[in-house]
C-alpha cells in the first residue's frame, strides 16, 4: 500500500513488503523538451515530452531529492508514461545541470548531458518506459535527467498532463525487499518549490553534475592555464549573470583534467587538410563554417627537423572566440632507427632539446602530442632490425622522458595506433605500448572504406571496435583498449568515412547512426575527423562529398555529447 505525504511530491510505502513496489516515488518538479529544428522555441508548458526523431528532441526532467544517510545504496528508476504509443525506440538518460528553467530552456541554451547512465527499450503494448538510473541518483538537492532516443520520435506525458514523470526509489539497493521502518525517506517532506526552482531553501545544492559511471578517470581538477573550452558551448565569464538559462560558472558540470580529459562528453576535432586551392588557415575556417560551429581540436603533422607548432598553428589555437586545442603528430627520428633514438642518439637528443626550448618560449598551452603515429606500419619484427615493437616503445619512452627532463610540462602524450584487426592480431602488437607512466591517451585511426564489406561499417561500434572473421582473436580496438588500458581515455586520432558508390546515402546514414552509437562507447573522449581530398586507401572522406553527407555531419556535430560546457 502506498501513502502520499501531502504536497511533498514524495510517496512512501508504509509497510515492509516483498512486493516489487518502491519505497519512495518522487514526482518531477520541472520538465520540458527541446527540438533542434526549433532551437529557440521553449516547450515548458507542453503536455508532452518529446524524445528522439529527426530533430533530435531531448527532454529535461528535474527532481528534488530528500537527504539520505551517507553511503546508502539506492536503486532508482526513471518512469515515463507514453502519451502516444506509436513507436518502439531505444532511450538513454544522462545527468545534466539543474540551472535551467522550465519556461526558458530551449535547444540553444539547454544544459548538455554527460554519458548515458541508463538505457531502456520501449516494449510493445507497454504504457511506460522505465530506465535504471541508479548510478546517477544520490539524495539531497536537485538532479536533472536528460532523456534522448535513437529511433523515431516518442511522446511522453509531462507534468502539465497530470501524469508527471517519476523517480521510483528502493533503499539499500534492494528491489522488493524494503523495510520502510528503516527508510531514510520516511517522514521526509520535500517541497517542489515554484516551477523552475532548482532547490528549496535550506537544501544543499550540488556544485556540479557528478561524473557518470563509465567515464575514464576524469579528474576533478580545473583545466590548466591555456586549456580552451569547446567553442561550441562556452560557459559565461566568471562573475557574469546567467543569461537565458546559461549555467553560472560555479555550477559547470564538466571540469577538464590536467591531461585534457573532459569529465563528460567528448571533444570534437578535425584534421582540416586543404581542399582544392585552400590555405591551411582557410581549410580550418571553411570546415567550421560548413558545420556551423568551432572545433575543439585542430590536428597537424610534423617531423624532424621542424620546430613546432609554427606561428600559423599557434594563431589558430589562440583565435579569439575559436580557441582550439592542438593535436600534433611528430616523427622525431631524423632518419635513425627507433633503437638508435632509444639509445640516446646525440643528434636526435640535441633536436629534442631544441624543440623543448622552443615550446617553453613559444607555446605553453596544453596540447596533445603523438610520437610517430601508426607505428604498426613501420615495425620490422626481426631481432636487431632496430624497428621491433619493443624498439618503438623504448623510443617513445626516451622522447617523453627527455622532454620532461628538459622542462616541457604542457605536452599530453598520445600513443596513436592504426588499430585494425590485421595489425592488432600480430604477436608483437602489445609490445608497442610504451607504459602508463608516459602515455596519457590511447588513440586509433578507424576509417570506413568503400569497395569491401570488411572495411565498410554501418554503425559507430563497427567503426571503433572493428572485428573481422579471419582475425578471430582480435576483440576490436575499443575492447582491447578497455581491457588492457582501462584507465586511459580513447581518442579517434583520425577517422573518416568514404563514399560508397553502391550506397549513395550510406555515408550520411552512418553519420546519423553515430548520433546514438557514440553514447555506447563512453571511453571515447575525443573524435578528430580526417577531412581531405580523395586519398588512397581511405577514399573520399571530405564531409561535403555529398549534400546528404554534409547535412548529416552537421547534425552529428550538434549532438549534446560533443557540445559540453566545460571548466
Amino acid at each position: 500500500m502506498l501513502v502520499p505525504l501531502g504536497a511533498s511530491g514524495v510517496v512512501l510505502a508504509n509497510v515492509a513488503t516483498t512486493d516489487p513496489a518502491p519505497d519512495a516515488v518522487i514526482n518531477a518538479v520541472a520538465d520540458s523538451y527541446v527540438d533542434h529544428d526549433h532551437p529557440t522555441v521553449n516547450f515548458g508548458q507542453s503536455r508532452q515530452l518529446m524524445v528522439g526523431g529527426g530533430s533530435w528532441s531531448m527532454s529535461y526532467i528535474r527532481f528534488q531529492l530528500p537527504a539520505e544517510p551517507a553511503g546508502l545504496a539506492l536503486t532508482a528508476h526513471l518512469v515515463l508514461t507514453y502519451a502516444d504509443r506509436s513507436s518502439a525506440s531505444d532511450f538513454s538518460a544522462g545527468l545534466a545541470g539543474s540551472w535551467w528553467s522550465e519556461n526558458g530552456v530551449d535547444a540553444a541554451n539547454g544544459p548538455t548531458p554527460g554519458f548515458a547512465v541508463g538505457r531502456a527499450s520501449g516494449a510493445a503494448h507497454s504504457s511506460t518506459v522505465s530506465i535504471d538510473v541508479s548510478h546517477a541518483i544520490h539524495g539531497g538537492g536537485a538532479v536533472t535527467l536528460a532523456v534522448w532516443g535513437s529511433g523515431p520520435a516518442s511522446a511522453f506525458d509531462s507534468r502539465e498532463s497530470g501524469s508527471a514523470p517519476v523517480l521510483q526509489l528502493w533503499s539499500n539497493g534492494q528491489v522488493g525487499t524494503v523495510d520502510t521502518t528503516a527508510s531514510p525517506f520516511v517522514g521526509t517532506s520535500v517541497s517542489p518549490g515554484p516551477t523552475g526552482s532548482a532547490s528549496p531553501a535550506g537544501a544543499p545544492s550540488p556544485s556540479g553534475t557528478p561524473s557518470p559511471s563509465g567515464s575514464p578517470t576524469p579528474s576533478g581538477s580545473p583545466a590548466p592555464s591555456g586549456s580552451p573550452s569547446p567553442s561550441g558551448s562556452p560557459a559565461p565569464p566568471s562573475g557574469s549573470p546567467a543569461p537565458g538559462g546559461s549555467p553560472p560558472p560555479s555550477q559547470s558540470p564538466c571540469p577538464v583534467s590536467a591531461t585534457l580529459v573532459p569529465s563528460c562528453g567528448a571533444w570534437w576535432g578535425v584534421a582540416a587538410n586543404p581542399l582544392d586551392d585552400e590555405s591551411w588557415d582557410q581549410a580550418l575556417s571553411n570546415f567550421e563554417n560548413q558545420i556551423g560551429r568551432s572545433v575543439d581540436i585542430a590536428h597537424y603533422y610534423h617531423k624532424a627537423p621542424e620546430l613546432f607548432p609554427p606561428a600559423g598553428e599557434i594563431a589558430r589555437a589562440h583565435q579569439k572566440d575559436h580557441e582550439r586545442i592542438l593535436y600534433l603528430n611528430w616523427k622525431p627520428e631524423m632518419g635513425r632507427s627507433w633503437a638508435q633514438v632509444a639509445a640516446g642518439d646525440p643528434q636526435v637528443d640535441a633536436y629534442i632539446d631544441k624543440e623543448a626550448a622552443y615550446l617553453k618560449q613559444k607555446f605553453t598551452d596544453k596540447f596533445y602530442l603523438a610520437i610517430h603515429h601508426e607505428p604498426e606500419l613501420n615495425v620490422k619484427p626481426a631481432a636487431g632490425s632496430g624497428f621491433t615493437a619493443k624498439d618503438y616503445a623504448a623510443m617513445f619512452r626516451h622522447v617523453v622522458l627527455r622532454l620532461r627532463a628538459d622542462g616541457v610540462q604542457n605536452a599530453v602524450f598520445v600513443v596513436n595506433y592504426l588499430g585494425t584487426p590485421p595489425w592488432g592480431s600480430q604477436p608483437w602488437f602489445n609490445d608497442l605500448y610504451p607504459g602508463d607512466d608516459v602515455v596519457d591517451w590511447v588513440a586509433e585511426d578507424p576509417y570506413v572504406i568503400s569497395g569491401s564489406g570488411a572495411w565498410w561499417a554501418t554503425t559507430f561500434g563497427a567503426t571503433v571496435d572493428r572485428k573481422l572473421s579471419n582475425y578471430p582473436n582480435w576483440p576490436g580496438f575499443y575492447s582491447w583498449a578497455k581491457q588492457f588500458h582501462p584507465d586511459k581515455p580513447i581518442m579517434l586520432g583520425e577517422w573518416g568515412v568514404d563514399e560508397e558508390p553502391n550506397l549513395p546515402n550510406g555515408k550520411a546514414a552512418l553519420f546519423l547512426a553515430d548520433m546514438s552509437g557514440m553514447q555506447e562507447y563512453p571511453n571515447v573522449k575525443a573524435l578528430v575527423y580526417w577531412n581531405s581530398v580523395p586519398m588512397h586507401p581511405v577514399g573520399i572522406t571530405r564531409i561535403d562529398s555529398s549534400q546528404a553527407a554534409l547535412q548529416a555531419y552537421r547534425q552529428l556535430s550538434d549532438v549534446p555529447l560533443v557540445n559540453q560546457p566545460v571548466d
